[in-house]
């Protein structure tokens, strides 16, 4: 859930072995992608086969949501176990790419949508389309391509995420604002929301995980087009990053959120002590628990009125490792074939909470079934200017370490004394031949 640290709550590797799973059926057997997922019986039995698993999903509600779908899919295939592990959010991608090495990979592999090109220029997953067919026509197409490489589909994007303003009614409502659309309107609303018990504006940086660009790639692509990391010491990178430097430097904005993992933004903003958050789509239904919280969510601002707000599209996809294992390889496709139909893709976006299908059938009942009036902020950023992390990279194998110099950068201009200018100067060189 590119999402930011506190997307996943995830604990320890855990292996679970559920008698769920993907049955190798004959050719013919298999309901279409469209369809609940029932297979027609066929006169000849499906041999036992068990497919092995692998995801960070170690917290509920995703670990929990992935075990019980998972034991629905074995009611239609029941010949067919699934051994499931999870493996800590901030070890996974160190632990995938030790996996590769020593091509011990499992027969299914879920990934963050920014991580795909890097597993997949190893040579270690399969082209989906060399296992056999797989009806993508009812994905979004800008979510296909967080699971192409070079052209090619490896892996199956099913939900998506991404961040937006979530404001305390009260708060604005006895200021006499609304909701900020500029950047000007934010860092002044922040500061004129600051007291000496509450902040104007929260929210978690991070700057050890990819979490920093993650948050500034709305400011940054709105004013500086597809291709700003390309220049990040310009004027519009710059302006950027300047919002929440000023932010931080009045006082409406804690300087000690450079070190957050996540938890202390929420908290600050559900007890009242922050006016505004900037945070993702998943923190919905936990805000929707908290008695007495009036919030609502409001589409990011831009710098001038009339700029597009393009935002970042968050979430894991699911990959199918190469395998000498054919069975394996087929049993993991029919088992996609189901995770993409419409009525399982609003369970895997509801039931994981905050998430939005990326199967279009699928989002107007997952957006009911969840909260339409806070989610509705993310799904029209999403729907205007929804954007692939890795879309404007000409490398997108270097994500991970264009966005720990950035996460490095913003530490430094956040803390101070550097300046916005400073911290974007030092690494834009170094930037600019990671991205080519």
């Amino acid at each position: 859930m590119s999402k930011i640290v506190n997307v996943r709550r995830r604990g320890g590797r855990v292996a679970v072995g559920l008698a769920a799973g993907a049955a190798l059926v004959s050719v013919g057997s298999v309901a279409s992608a469209a369809d609940s997922g029932a297979v027609r019986t066929t006169s000849k039995a499906a041999a036992p086969i068990v497919l092995t698993v692998e995801d960070s999903y170690t917290s509920d509600p995703a670990n929990s949501t992935w075990n019980t779908l998972f034991a629905q899919y074995h009611k239609l295939h029941p010949n067919v176990t699934i051994n499931r592990t999870t493996v800590p959010q901030a070890q996974y991608l160190t632990h995938v790419l030790d996996q590769a090495g020593s091509n011990s990979l499992p027969d299914v592999m879920m990934l963050d949508n920014s991580n795909l090109a890097q597993i997949a220029a190893t040579g270690v997953l399969a082209p989906l389309e060399s296992i056999g067919n797989l009806n993508t026509s009812g994905i979004a197409s800008s979510e296909l391509f967080e699971g192409t490489y070079k052209n090619k589909l490896y892996a199956l994007p099913l939900y998506t995420n991404t961040t937006a303003l979530f404001y305390n009614k009260k708060i604005f409502a006895a200021a006499h604002l609304s909701p900020p659309k500029t950047w000007a309107q934010l860092e002044s609303d922040a500061k004129a929301l600051t007291t000496s018990s509450r902040f104007g504006f929260v929210t978690t940086w991070a700057p050890a995980s990819t979490s920093a660009l993650w948050l500034l790639l709305p400011y940054l692509w709105s004013n500086g087009g597809g291709n700003v990391l390309n220049n990040l010491s310009s004027p519009q990178a710059v302006a950027a990053l300047n919002v929440f430097v000023t932010m931080e430097r009045d006082g409406s904005m804690p300087k000690s959120s450079i070190s957050w993992a996540g938890a202390q933004a929420d908290e600050l903003f559900d007890t009242g002590k922050a006016a505004m958050e900037q945070t993702g789509s998943w923190v919905v239904s936990s805000k929707d628990a908290v008695k007495g919280l009036d919030y609502g969510t409001a589409v990011l601002p831009v710098r001038v009125p009339g700029q597009k707000l393009l935002v970042p599209t968050g979430g894991e996809v699911w990959t199918i490792p190469k395998s000498s294992n054919t069975a394996a390889e087929k049993a993991a496709l029919q088992l996609f074939k189901w995770m993409e139909s419409p009525s399982v893709d609003v369970k895997e976006a509801v039931m994981q909470g905050g998430l939005i299908p990326t199967v279009k059938a699928a989002i107007p009942a997952a957006l009911k079934e969840e909260d339409p009036v806070h989610m509705a902020a993310f799904a029209t950023e999403l729907e205007n200017g929804g954007t692939p992390r890795t879309k404007y990279l000409g490398n997108p194998k270097s994500y991970s370490a264009i966005a720990t110099n950035i996460g490095n950068a913003t530490d430094a201009a956040i803390i101070g004394p550097t300046t916005a200018q400073q911290a974007f100067g030092k690494i834009a060189s170094q930037v600019l031949a990671e991205e080519k």
